[in-house]
This record gives structure tokens, C-alpha cells and sequence, in this order.
């Protein structure tokens, strides 16, 4: 009976490590997939529970490591966890073995690479020495150990000798919870633009996820200053259900560039400014979007050359910064790199150019870096050559990422965005007071120009600036339609004329710009008169006092009350849309989806309502970020009655016109085996969702 007794007890023991065993392979196998879909928050739970199951498996220490340097907030808590997983690596490590218990000799670099962030230099040096001593110099991430080694001892030369600066968090105003980034500001610095991804104040993005990331959809905001307090800051009208990024601003504020991630293939926008609202985007053009990656772009002050930033073939290595010259006819000439001196074999991005004309900041994150992205900047010759780019030093510059940066017209402040541990979320937005920086010398001229008895600014109104004594063009400045408000660069020791005008009304003056070796202002408003046009017996509107941003009324027009035809018979229109794995945005530039949308309309002009059907489907690849694929597929199916009714509603279709069926979700296709190679497309075939109207 004792023998039974035995045999009964380790047979259950057998069966239950056994079980044991096949759950920690399963949750091993499903974190691994997420770590190759760049899922890497949705993964660290299973790797964490996994870890107490095995506190000394070095590999997944290397794992957990992973996910947190890839994290936003959290990249120092991944430095113990390299630690433990340089205490037993392996060169011939297996990435996808639930039973490998060692660590690739990668942990080394990465290691180094967390000390490096977290100023521990001589730690980093040691850790960056090591995985060069046992790795190979065909081993892929050789070359980054070099990088790493010279950007660290750069770091320790640059916080042992820091330049004079003052940075500050611009609050919680601006800034929340979320990611803020990319800030633009405007040449007076009574505005700013930036990129966020929180959540709207009418929660419309609630629901609009990036699951590459697991973030809100990048959103465009802008704020005001009022006597030195920010406004709270307003989502601009351009903003979709995906990816939106600001990424400069034309010097007279009426033209704003945007970054578009178009499914991969990111290209740059254009928008102007219209009343308080903005234009629909269109893509720069000339060769400057190709099936390359395009980042960022700034156009001069004299509006005469295009800086942008793209990853093209062709170029020093990485990503370039390259220029288009304006040609006679008013059109972009084609794109040329800007050459050695300012590109590397790396990445250059974020360029910014002064409204001087004459000064380069950009980001790169070559060999004269202190660790990843630096601001550097370079000044631009009489002979037209770029000197030599100067790293800004510490602390305005980090051992981690330092991206689009901007500076004040006077050169005297800086905005960027950054990673702190102090930040108030993920990426916050900073001001930084540069002490030592010499002053720009150009002058802004700015003030208000106002038509007596007109609340607004008439469209055509504008200030001309032209050179006396130049061959050059005169520049163009629109004053701000709400409250009349405009500014103009001018260089000092010349003499100009400038126009102000409207239709109807007009008034020139000359002005003479005393050479200086500093900045200075023509306020307008305090030094000279404010331009006011007009019948003076007629009472000025309050336009010369700047209001609080107004809100931005809708006035798309309404489609008429069709009339009932009784004979009408509906036509039919459909529109499938297949998505890549835990995706569900509906492309709307698909030829497809336009026809559907403008058959649409032309059925609710002759019937007064319009019947949608939508059918969604999942595949049976596994979805840690809706926990089921039933919810993925159905989550697709509402996504898409959400976005089919802004849609039309936008187009001026009155929502009681629009009736929705039931939705139809489900999961087909083929199961999804981990263990063996599948392909992508044989899943891609059931993640569909298909809108039908009639």
C-alpha cells in the first residue's frame, strides 16, 4: 500500500511539472512573438512572472532588460536585470529556447549601453571594453560598441566642463501625463505648437491605439501666451484618427509643416492657415516625399531654400539632411544633399534653421555625440559653406536622445523635448535658458494692424518688406486674421520699405535698421503707431488688444432634405480593408474607399437614409493586447462604424440619416502554430474589415 502510495504521489508530481513545464514554454514562446511585434510593455508582465518561476535564468534577465530600455520612462530599471544576465552568457545562444538559461553576449553592450544613460561613464567604458574583448568584430553590433566607447568619452569631457544653462519644465499646462514632443514656436514666442499622445478633452481617441506601441494616435496641439501664461492648449483641426506630427512653422505663422507616417512610408505635409483654422494637408512637392522615410523640414526665413530630412539611397549613411532651392518659378528644385560636413555615416535629424538664415541646429547621433542624438549647430559662410558642426554640450545635450530643438529669435532660449526621471509623463516639453549664448543680431519688427469698425482682418490683408538698394525679393507677411497681429526678420544695417495693405486700404513706410551686434525689437504697439485703417470716426474694434484663443466653429455645410423618390433604386457600395497583425486603421486615400464615400453621397441626395453593414474578422494569431481575437475582431467592426460616421458626417450627412446593422465579427482562418515559421500573409487573408452602404 506504502508502494502505491509512492508511486501515485511522484506520478502526480511527474504530471503536475510536467504541466508546469508546458505552461512556461507556452507564456515563453507568446512573450517572444510580442518582443518581435515591438510589443514590448505587453510583454514584460509574462516575462516577469516567468522570472520568479527562475530568478537566476540569466536569458530572462536579458529578456526583462529589453523591455525596460525600450520603454519611455522606465529604461534605468532595466540596468540590474543586464547585471544578472552578463553573469552567464553564451556565444551560441538560442533566442527562441524556453530552455536556454544563458544570455546572448549582447547583455554586455547592453549594459554598457544603460550605464552610459545613467552617467555611470567609467562602468560603461569597462562594460563596452568587455563585449568587444569576447564578441567579434563580425558580430553585428561590433561597430556600436566602437560608437558607444567614443560617444562615452565624449560624455565624460563634456559633464566634467558644462556649459552655463537653466532648464526648466514648461509645467503641467503644456505638459501631462502623456507624451509631449516636437515643439515649434512661433518668432515672437507667443505660441507654441507640439505633438502629444493623451487622451482628448472629449475623449474621442479613446479608443484610437497604436499597438505597435500601445499609445494614443499622435495628436497637433497649440497654445498662446498671455502675458507670460500659457493658454490651455488647443487640438488643431487637421488632427485625425492616426499619426499626426507638427514639425515646424513657417516664420509668418501661417504655414505649418506635418510629418504623416502614411502606413510606413513617412512623407511631409504642408497646411495654411485659413481664418483661425488650418487647410487640409498636401504633400510637399518636387522629389521631397519618395518611397523613402522624410522626418523633418524647415524652409528659410527668405523663403528660398527647403531643408528636410530623409533616409534615401544615396545619401552619407542613415538618415541626411538634404535642401531643395527655390527655382524662378516658384517651384521647389530638385533635393541635394547637403554634404560631409554636416552628414555622417549615422543619422542626422530634426533640422531647424534660425530666422537669422544663417544658423543650423540639427540632432545626429554620430561619433561627436555624447551618447545617442546631440544638438549641434553649424553657421553658414558668405561663400555659402556650413562650418563645421559644434556639439551645444551638457546639459543641453544628454547621454540619451536630444531631439528637435528650437531656439527664441533672439538665440537666447532654447525649447526641446526630453526623458527625465522628474518629467511629469513620458516625454515632456522643456525651455532652456542659455546664459553664455551670443545674441543674434536681426531684428523683429512686429505689432497689429486693424481696419476700424471690422472685427477681423479682411483675407487680403498683408505686410511686404522690401530691401531698398537689393536685388533680393520682397518678402511677403500675413498679420494673423483674429487679432491682426504680424512680425517681420530684418537684417540690421539695412534700409526698408514696407508695405501694409488690404484691398481697399494701403500704407507704406521706410525704415532704417541700425547696424548692432545684437537683437533688438520694433514693437509697434509701443514704439511706433499701430497700422489702423479706416474711417477714423468709426469706433476701433478691440482688435489691437490680442483675446484668448476662440474656439473653431464647424462650418461644413449641411447636405439639403433630399427629397423621397419612391422608384429610387439604391446602389451598392463596398469597401474591404485588410490590416497587418493587432492593426484596424482604415486607409482613407484607398481608391476604393473614396468611390464607396462619394457613392454614398450620392445615394442620401435621393433617399434620406443610408443602411451600413460592417463585417470584421480576426485571424487565430494570438492578441495579448485584446486578450481574445473575438474582441480584436470586434473592436475593428466598431472602430470602423466610428470612423464611417465622422466620415460622412464631415462630408455634411446629417447622423440621423445613418443606420447601422449589426455587426458581423468573428475569427477564421487557419491556428496559429508559435513552434513552426508561418507566414504573414496567410493570417493577413482573415484580418479584414468590410463596410457595405446602400
Amino acid at each position: 500500500m506504502k508502494k502505491l502510495c509512492l508511486i501515485l504521489f511522484f506520478s502526480c508530481s511527474l504530471l503536475g511539472a510536467y504541466a508546469q513545464n508546458d505552461t512556461f514554454k507556452q507564456d515563453f514562446k507568446e512573450a517572444n512573438t510580442l518582443i518581435e511585434e515591438n510589443q514590448y510593455k505587453v510583454a514584460l508582465p509574462i516575462w516577469l512572472k516567468l522570472l520568479q518561476q527562475q530568478p537566476a535564468n540569466a536569458n530572462l534577465n536579458y529578456k526583462i532588460g529589453l523591455c525596460y530600455i525600450s520603454s519611455a520612462n522606465d529604461k534605468l530599471k532595466s540596468l540590474k536585470y543586464f547585471k544578472k544576465a552578463t553573469t552567464k552568457t553564451t556565444k551560441n545562444y538560442d533566442p527562441f529556447s524556453s530552455v536556454e538559461k544563458k544570455a546572448p553576449l549582447d547583455a554586455y553592450l547592453y549594459l554598457a549601453k544603460i550605464q552610459h544613460i545613467n552617467y555611470d561613464l567609467d562602468d560603461a567604458l569597462t562594460s563596452y571594453q568587455t563585449f568587444k574583448k569576447i564578441a567579434t568584430k563580425k558580430h553585428f553590433l561590433y561597430e556600436k560598441a566602437n560608437l558607444g566607447l567614443k560617444q562615452c568619452e565624449n560624455a565624460k569631457v563634456a559633464v566634467a566642463n558644462p556649459v552655463k544653462a537653466t532648464i526648466k519644465n514648461m509645467g503641467t499646462t503644456i505638459n501631462s501625463a502623456y507624451s509631449e514632443y516636437s515643439p515649434v514656436i512661433s518668432v515672437d514666442e507667443s505660441s507654441i505648437y507640439f505633438t502629444s499622445r493623451r487622451v482628448r478633452k472629449d475623449s474621442s481617441n479613446l479608443y484610437y491605439i497604436d499597438f505597435i506601441d500601445g499609445k494614443h494616435f499622435e495628436d497637433i496641439y497649440v497654445a498662446h501666451k498671455y502675458d507670460s501664461t500659457w493658454s490651455e492648449p488647443e487640438l488643431l483641426n487637421i488632427n485625425t484618427d492616426g499619426h499626426e506630427a507638427v514639425i515646424n512653422v513657417s516664420t509668418d505663422g501661417q504655414t505649418l509643416f506635418i510629418f504623416k507616417d502614411d502606413n510606413g512610408d513617412g512623407n511631409i505635409y504642408s497646411s495654411k492657415k485659413t481664418g483661425e483654422a488650418w487647410s487640409e494637408p498636401t504633400k510637399i512637392g518636387s522629389d521631397v516625399n519618395i518611397t523613402s522615410r522624410e522626418t523633418h523640414v524647415h524652409i528659410t526665413p527668405n523663403g528660398e531654400s527647403l531643408f528636410f530630412v530623409s533616409d534615401r539611397d544615396g545619401g552619407k549613411g542613415g538618415k541626411d539632411i538634404y535642401v531643395c532651392k527655390k527655382l524662378p518659378n516658384g517651384e521647389w528644385a530638385k533635393a541635394q544633399n547637403i554634404g560631409n560636413t554636416i552628414n555622417t555615416p549615422y543619422d542626422e535629424d530634426g533640422v531647424f534653421i534660425h530666422p537669422d538664415g544663417k544658423t543650423m541646429y540639427f540632432s545626429s547621433n554620430g561619433p561627436n555625440s555624447i551618447g545617442d542624438y546631440d544638438i549641434f549647430y553649424s553657421t553658414l559662410d558668405e561663400a555659402g559653406n556650413w562650418s563645421p558642426p559644434t556639439n551645444m554640450g551638457y546639459p543641453v545635450n544628454s547621454t540619451d536622445d536630444d531631439v528637435f530643438f528650437v531656439t527664441s529669435t533672439d538665440g537666447k532660449r532654447g525649447y526641446f523635448s526630453s526623458f527625465k526621471e522628474e518629467g511629469l509623463g513620458e516625454k515632456d516639453i522643456y525651455q532652456i535658458e542659455l546664459e553664455e549664448a551670443e545674441e543674434k543680431s536681426l531684428t523683429l519688427l512686429k505689432g497689429y494692424m486693424a481696419v476700424r469698425g471690422m472685427k477681423e482682418l479682411p483675407d487680403d490683408a498683408e505686410v511686404v518688406v522690401t530691401t531698398i538698394g537689393s536685388d533680393e525679393k520682397p518678402k511677403i507677411y500675413r498679420p494673423r486674421k483674429r487679432d491682426g497681429k504680424f512680425y517681420a526678420i530684418l537684417e540690421p544695417g539695412k534700409n526698408y520699405k514696407v508695405d501694409y495693405s488690404t484691398l481697399k486700404y494701403s500704407k507704406s513706410e521706410e525704415i532704417y535698421v541700425a547696424p548692432s551686434s545684437g537683437y533688438q525689437e520694433i514693437n509697434r504697439a509701443i514704439n511706433l503707431d499701430d497700422v489702423i485703417f479706416g474711417d477714423s470716426t468709426k469706433v476701433t474694434p478691440e482688435i489691437l488688444l490680442p483675446d484668448p484663443p476662440k474656439e473653431v466653429v464647424d462650418t461644413t455645410p449641411t447636405i439639403e432634405e433630399p427629397k423621397v423618390e419612391d422608384d429610387f433604386v439604391l446602389d451598392e457600395y463596398s469597401y474591404t480593408q485588410h490590416f497587418g497583425y493587432n492593426k484596424n486603421k482604415i486607409d482613407r486615400r484607398n481608391p476604393d474607399y473614396i468611390k464607396m464615400i462619394n457613392g454614398a453621397l450620392k445615394n442620401v441626395k435621393k433617399t434620406r437614409r443610408l443602411v451600413i453593414a460592417i463585417k470584421s474578422s480576426a485571424s487565430k494569431v494570438p492578441s495579448r493586447s485584446f486578450r481574445t481575437n473575438d474582441a480584436l475582431a470586434y473592436k475593428r467592426a466598431i472602430d470602423a462604424q466610428r470612423h464611417i460616421k465622422s466620415e460622412l458626417m464631415s462630408k455634411g450627412v446629417s447622423s440621423k440619416y445613418i443606420i447601422f446593422q449589426e455587426v458581423d465579427s468573428s475569427v477564421n482562418g487557419p491556428e496559429y502554430n508559435s513552434s513552426k515559421p508561418q507566414s504573414r500573409e496567410v493570417f493577413e487573408e482573415y484580418q479584414y474589415v468590410t463596410i457595405t452602404i446602400k
